[in-house]
């Protein structure tokens, strides 16, 4: 399956019986049954008619979460390959409103983790490895565009090209930039290594601060055309080097990327990181 992050060692999919099997934890197991509950009694239908669900769990053994295997358009898959993906880009808009609206907050919400279903007219979303907090309310702005910041930002962008980016981050991205944050707080080593970078090391930072490497990893990872229209996906590079290098790698690859100011010169960064595998 080529999507972001697939890892074929830890999630089997077994299309003869309709299952996937996946190393899992307990915690995933309970957060699954939280939302598809919570999504079958209180339905979220987005404006367009597409409902969303959870996808079922067909057993749980210890370790060991299975699902149905649901056949569909994967999401990431639609917004990268589809004929219309500014279709896509609308339908994640209205998802990310609706969850905003109900106060749906699922941490590992990503294009990705969600396949749409053309028979029920559903999009199915899966993984919870991350926490999902359910407030059954309206969330404010800026409380749903810090929830989107840290889970969902650079997921999105490393998928959609600039123009529909636009179409999705507007309205979305604004957040009280003027208080402060313990770092120690901050779950991502990639965020943490680049504050430490480029503001020094401290013990808090403003959110603003944390704005501008958030918008730095956006930038980086968001896909640009060559010659001949095709379209490089920068992030799909990027995760082979940090899985080798780590956080220095990362911090090493957003640095050359920056200085780049063509789309020429991002390539050929790109094709320097692809000569070390």
């Amino acid at each position: 399956m080529d999507v972001l992050n697939f890892d074929s060692r830890k999630i089997k999919i077994d299309r003869r019986r309709g299952v996937v099997k996946k190393q899992s934890s307990f915690f995933e197991y309970q957060q699954l049954k939280i939302a598809i509950d919570y999504l079958e009694s209180c339905p979220i239908i987005l404006d367009c008619g597409i409902q969303i669900r959870a996808i079922s769990i067909v057993d749980w053994i210890v370790n060991e979460l299975s699902t149905k295997f649901c056949r569909g358009l994967n999401l990431e898959h639609a917004l990268r390959y589809g004929s219309n993906k500014n279709f896509w880009a609308k339908v994640c808009k209205q998802l990310l409103k609706a969850f905003q609206e109900r106060g749906f907050l699922w941490g590992d919400i990503a294009p990705r983790n969600m396949i749409f279903d053309k028979l029920s007219s559903s999009i199915y979303i899966f993984d919870f490895e991350r926490p999902l907090i359910i407030k059954d309310c309206s969330v404010g702005k800026s409380l749903f565009a810090g929830f989107f910041r840290r889970y969902a930002y650079e997921e999105f962008s490393c998928i959609l090209t600039v123009v529909n980016q636009r179409l999705l981050f507007t309205n979305l991205l604004s957040e009280n930039n003027s208080c402060e944050f313990f770092v120690d707080n901050l779950k991502s080593k990639r965020k943490k290594h680049l504050l430490k970078q480029y503001f020094g090391q401290k013990k808090s930072y403003t959110v603003k601060e944390l704005h501008i490497i958030e918008d730095l990893m956006s930038a980086i990872a968001t896909p640009f055309s060559v010659s001949g229209g095709t379209i490089i996906y920068p992030m799909f590079l990027i995760e082979k080097a940090v899985k080798e290098g780590g956080v220095y790698a990362y911090a090493k690859i957003v640095r050359q990327l920056k200085k780049c100011s063509t789309e020429a010169e991002k390539l050929f960064v790109l094709q320097n990181i692809m000569e070390g595998f």
